[in-house]
């Protein structure tokens, strides 16, 4: 809960003063207020956060939506400036920008994102996102959209080619992160803006949003709540820093949602997972499986031959054996993989995989 609020706190004080622009499918719009997500625009806008809302309302009045009071109408959406004078007197634009499909209705909410300079597009339709089989795509960089374009495009679920396509655009002509989202799922807008992991799709360019890198000093805490969050008996902030040089951390926009510590055996032929822990919000098998890759990146990249973890030290790493199974992990003996050990442990049991 704790790590929930500092999340919530920073991405608040990032955003104060932002453009966004919030494109209402038709069918969200016409159930604004019912959803709740015109509720969620006024506290964005409350906050600090200067928003546009563009929609297909043909018998659009202020009527429909009273949630959101301080507020103009604007009709024509390719004229930007009437637009951009509502937002710095600190009102709520309601753009309508014609009688259009949600292509070409996306497309014009774009062109406008791109005017106002806008820090976010979000679409919000009435579906999810993406989502291939069963899967949610919670972040997808440009290239990965477009690879997803050439070579999934018969996963995606009808109208959303187009879509992905226009948030690349969007993306391309400035605009730093593009969002997907239920307009039809209750605090949809505030999840997306406010959490990390999101409840939509968000494409991106140009900036980091995820990376791994070594801990630092200022990490520790935070790998102290994971660890806990993941059941594993709590380290002191002294043990964590004694072996801080070991402990590498996945963060979005600069929050801390997993750890993993890597040691290296004397043999210099293994490394071994020593732990493994992620945040509530990241523990999915998405994240555990990117976390793996990483580690079979990083021990090729050394000339290690092979990854290995013992159960017995660590037991709570093995919740996710599935996952390791299917990188090619099997039971064995530490000696078949290492000759640093004593002589009374040769024989102990190990999950490992062997580097290809």
């Amino acid at each position: 809960m704790l790590r929930t609020i500092r999340e919530t706190i920073a991405y608040v004080a990032r955003f104060q003063g932002s453009r966004f622009v919030v494109k209402l499918d038709n069918t969200v719009a016409e159930s604004a207020e019912e959803t709740g997500i015109l509720s969620d625009v006024r506290l964005l806008h409350e906050i600090g956060i200067h928003i546009a809302l563009v929609h297909t309302m043909l018998e659009f009045s202020p009527e429909l939506w009273p949630s959101i009071k301080d507020y103009s109408v604007s009709y024509d959406i390719q004229d930007h400036f009437p637009v951009l004078k509502l937002l710095e007197e600190k009102k709520i634009p309601v753009v309508f920008c014609g009688e259009q499909n949600d292509e070409e209705s996306d497309i014009l909410a774009t062109d406008l994102a791109v005017k106002l300079k806008a820090d976010k597009l979000l679409l919000a339709t009435g579906q999810q996102g993406i989502v291939i089989g069963s899967n949610l795509v919670r972040q997808c960089t440009i290239a990965q959209a477009e690879a997803l374009i050439s070579e999934q495009a018969s996963s995606l679920r009808h109208g959303m080619k187009e879509r992905v396509k226009n948030c690349v655009n969007a993306c391309r002509q400035g605009v730093s992160r593009v969002h997907i989202i239920s307009g039809l799922q209750e605090d949809s807008l505030i999840g997306e803006i406010f959490f990390s992991e999101g409840v939509g799709t968000m494409f991106y360019d140009g900036e980091e949003y995820r990376e791994m890198r070594a801990a630092t000093m200022s990490d520790i805490s935070e790998i102290r709540e994971i660890l806990t969050d993941f059941d594993i008996p709590t380290l002191t902030f002294v043990e964590i820093h004694s072996l801080l040089g070991d402990f590498w951390v996945l963060t979005t926009d600069g929050h801390v949602q997993a750890c993993v510590h890597l040691q290296e055996d004397n043999s210099s032929i293994s490394l071994e997972i020593s732990y493994l822990a992620t945040s509530y919000s990241y523990n999915t098998d998405a994240i555990k499986r990117e976390l793996l890759q990483w580690i079979f990146d990083r021990a090729k990249s050394f000339g290690l031959r092979f990854v290995f973890l013992r159960p017995d030290k660590h037991e709570v790493i093995m919740r996710i054996k599935p996952w390791f199974l299917d990188f090619g992990f099997i039971e064995g003996h530490i000696h078949k993989i290492t000759t640093s050990y004593s002589l009374g442990d040769s024989n102990e049991k190990i999950w490992y995989a062997e580097i290809s």
